[in-house]
């Protein structure tokens, strides 16, 4: 699975590059902490997945991930539990949103979920905030 992450916090970037690269098959093939650059590295890159945060300054995440979705799956990354940004996700169409307060293990469980990968039953399933339409069936294998 390739990922691009779209976060204007540094360490949020490279926290989510080591996590994402521990798992099998998963490489992060990008990142920025611009949002305007997003859609340009989605084509130049080919990611199977964005993961934008929901608060990036200045940018509606909703309709910047509206037109990511025509280029990868999109996965909504939110530090706030908003049902009304939950909503609007939703209904643009965005695979997943994922609270960050879930933490690495929740994040990690959401994506394997959402992905088609096996999450370990130790854990237990995030909740609330997550919701997926089909984007496992758009994810091209691990390169």
């Amino acid at each position: 699975m390739r990922f691009l992450v779209v976060d204007d916090a540094d360490h949020v970037r490279a926290s989510l590059r080591a996590v994402l690269e521990l798992e099998t098959g998963w490489r992060v093939v990008g990142e920025t902490a611009d949002p305007a650059a997003a859609a340009h590295l989605a084509r130049q890159l080919h990611p199977d997945v964005v993961l934008l945060d929901a608060h990036l300054p200045g940018v509606d995440a909703v309709g910047l991930g509206r037109h990511l979705k025509t280029l990868a799956a999109v996965v909504l990354l939110t530090v706030h539990d908003n049902p009304q940004l939950y909503a609007a996700a939703r209904a643009s169409g965005i695979d997943l949103c994922i609270a960050k307060g879930e933490g690495v293990s929740g994040l990690m469980d959401s994506l394997r979920a959402a992905f088609g990968r096996p999450v370990p039953v130790a854990r237990p399933q995030p909740g609330g905030a997550v919701f997926r339409h089909g984007a496992a069936a758009r994810a091209r294998p691990a390169s």
